[in-house]
């Protein structure tokens, strides 16, 4: 069966939309991230950005 024991039926189709929205949610805050330090590494410190 693997990783996942619910394989057949509407469950699977709940679980695999589950992962999909984690797996989408953890990208978009890594990219957030890093588009964040980006920014903040190439603003001047008078920008406003002092933490």
């Amino acid at each position: 069966i693997g990783p996942f024991p619910i394989v057949f039926g509407s469950d699977a189709k709940i679980a695999r939309a589950l992962i999909y929205l984690a797996i989408a949610l953890i990208t978009i805050m890594i990219a957030w991230f890093i588009v964040g330090s980006l920014a903040l590494s190439f603003k001047p410190p008078e920008a406003g950005w002092q933490w």
